[in-house]
């Protein structure tokens, strides 16, 4: 039938059957409940969503798919449910229909439910914002592309969205809450980056050239704010650090992944590497203290600031790989466990300059593997009190 189906009122209606009409869902008010995948009619007019309502997948079974396609509004029935809503316990719904926001609009995932839009053609708008609230232990995603013009994407409350499409939006992302999961080298768009209360992961092979700014005052315990999940994983754009977390760092990499961080890194606090394996190569400004925990490597002379005191050894052993570059530093230190500073370089020598005045009870070696080439130590200013074992 060519029949349409419009929901008003704030109650909520349960659609159960495999429903064949062919017209436009319209959701103006209130709830609907989506208990089957074709409840909603045939795909061929799709589904509305105005502001103040909203629909939710509760009553699917898990891993279910529904090919509609959602155009959407507004926040939901309440501030913070969602035009668009998976909930009901630990349940994944898959959406492969396009997304389309007629106007700036939240999705959320709650309660262990993740809610995944992989349709090729992503969600879309004109100059509008998307808020995503997951929370639980289970990751939602987008593979498809975001598209939202000048609008912007926040990421809220605690669990993990995955962006694997080539995004376009220029309004800037913003990670309050949980994890994004950065799988496209565009993933976070084209615009700026600020984290005030979660973790940016960045996959194997992925270079993010977003500007990031980190205001954050909490961190993941032991794993950083800007972390590798694999492979090597690259950052190219600047890094402005205003303040830190108490706990967990800001850099880390999760088992042998490398983050590589070639752009110029501006900090006003300590720079802290948590755990894993962490690439300096853009080099930095402004701070003055940096601590290291793991293995910390140059990809450039003078990768790293050069006017930092670098203490190693923050949690764990520690392990600065000078790498065949030249580092200038303020000085060197170490806080504790067993810590060394050596070349893994097989073609090039590399110079430690020291300027300021440190003490250092670690080991200076020549080789860290797997290099075969010499490590040189200069103090060109100040005093360095050496007091462990070098070779």
């Amino acid at each position: 039938a060519a029949g349409t189906l419009t929901k008003s009122g704030v109650g909520a209606l349960t659609l159960s059957g495999a429903n064949t009409y062919t017209g436009v869902s319209n959701v103006n008010a209130g709830t609907i409940i989506v208990g089957n995948v074709n409840a909603l009619g045939t795909t061929a007019a799709g589904t509305t969503v105005a502001s103040g309502a909203r629909i939710t997948f509760n009553a699917l079974a898990t891993n279910s798919t529904v090919a509609e396609a959602f155009t959407i509004s507004g926040t939901g029935t309440t501030a913070n449910n969602g035009a668009l809503n998976m909930g009901g316990g630990l349940k994944t719904v898959n959406l492969t229909g396009a997304i389309t926001l007629s106007g700036n609009a939240l999705v959320t995932a709650d309660g262990d439910a993740a809610l995944n839009f992989t349709g090729a053609s992503g969600i879309s708008g004109t100059n509008t914002n998307l808020s995503f609230n997951t929370d639980g232990s289970v990751a939602s995603s987008i593979t498809g592309p975001i598209a939202l013009g000048t609008g912007s994407l926040t990421k809220t409350s605690t669990s993990t969205l995955i962006l694997s499409g080539n995004n376009t939006y220029s309004g800037g992302t913003a990670l309050a809450g949980g994890v994004i999961q950065a799988n496209h080298n565009n993933a976070l768009g084209t615009g700026s980056v600020v984290i005030t209360g979660t973790r940016l992961s960045v996959g194997s092979g992925i270079n993010i050239a977003n500007a990031i700014t980190i205001n954050a005052n909490t961190g993941s315990s032991g794993r950083g704010l800007l972390e590798a999940s694999a492979g090597t994983a690259i950052l190219s754009g600047p890094i402005a650090i205003n303040n830190g977390p108490p706990a967990g760092g800001l850099l880390g990499s999760v088992g042998t992944a490398v983050l590589d961080i070639q752009g110029v890194i501006t900090s006003s606090v300590q720079v802290s590497q948590r755990i894993g394996t962490v690439k300096f190569t853009g080099g930095g400004t402004g701070y003055t203290a940096m601590i290291a925990t793991g293995t910390t490597i140059v990809g450039a002379n003078d990768g790293s600031a050069t006017t930092a005191l670098v203490t190693l050894g923050g949690s764990a052993n520690s392990t600065l790989d000078l790498n065949g570059f030249n580092q200038s530093l303020a000085g060197i230190a170490r806080n504790a466990n067993t810590v060394v500073i050596g070349n893994s370089s097989t073609t090039s020598d590399s110079i430690l300059t020291t300027t300021g005045t440190s003490s250092y009870s670690g080991s200076i070696v020549d080789v860290v593997s797997p290099g075969t080439r010499k490590v040189g130590l200069t103090v060109a200013s100040g005093q360095l009190t050496l007091t462990g074992t070098n070779t």
